[in-house]
């Protein structure tokens, strides 16, 4: 269930979204989210509720503007594969073990809050807090690393810099303080990495995996993922 959150600034109207940031005006509405290059053939990974009514898709990879197109979609386990008009050398790599430790440190890279935070990538950390979603959903992990509307698409990734995950949505806080009189604090979804794994192999797109246990500093990950994390615009003309 998506939470929308209404308020007016510089004339726009802006709506909040359980990970759905939309910017809507007199000439229609945007959309923006996330994802990240997984090889050097142009192939993109992020949600599908990030581009399900996307007219006109722009990605940007550290501002820079790039052409692309929706090549697959998955709206069971919301998924999306995306081609783009750039061959980059730089890509994620998942992690070649499909195993999890509870309480292992993760951390998350996306663009959230697009024309109300900062444009550059943003980096946050946390941990692995469960092993499943909600309802015991065992594609999903939970995590407690900071995200916000915009963050849909983005890598969850280990201490060596590995995917482990795709983020995907948090708790409706406004939904549980109406039913429990209480505000959720730092739970947050993501898919896990080896159901992004399988819908890239349905559809015969490469991808690598990483054995790489060396963990590496924070700055030194967000670094990494600053090569390969985009930043997706999809336009909506609402005709």
């Amino acid at each position: 269930m998506k939470t929308k959150i209404h308020f007016f600034i510089f004339y726009f109207f802006i709506i909040l979204e359980t990970f759905g940031f939309s910017l809507k005006n007199a000439f229609g509405q945007t959309y923006t989210g996330t994802g990240f290059i997984i090889n050097n053939q142009g192939y993109a990974i992020t949600n599908y509720h990030v581009i399900d009514e996307c007219q006109n898709m722009t990605a940007y990879l550290n501002s820079n503007p790039i052409l692309g197109k929706i090549a697959f979609k998955d709206s069971l386990n919301d998924l999306a594969i995306l081609k783009l008009d750039f061959k980059s050398q730089a890509f994620a790599r998942f992690r070649s073990s499909r195993y999890f430790l509870l309480g292992e440190k993760v951390l998350v890279a996306g663009y959230p809050l697009q024309d109300v935070l900062a444009s550059d990538l943003n980096f946050t950390t946390g941990i692995l807090s469960s092993l499943g979603g909600l309802n015991n959903d065992k594609k999903r992990l939970q995590i407690t690393a900071p995200v916000q509307p915009g963050n849909s698409g983005g890598p969850l990734m280990d201490t060596s810099g590995n995917i482990i995950g795709v983020i995907v949505s948090k708790l409706d806080a406004v939904s549980m303080m109406e039913s429990n009189k209480d505000i959720p604090q730092n739970i947050n979804f993501a898919i896990k990495g080896k159901i992004a794994r399988s819908f890239l192999k349905v559809h015969g797109i490469p991808f690598e995996l990483s054995k790489d246990n060396k963990k590496y500093e924070t700055y030194e990950i967000a670094a990494m993922a600053r090569g390969y994390t985009i930043y997706i615009k999809c336009e909506n003309s609402g005709d």
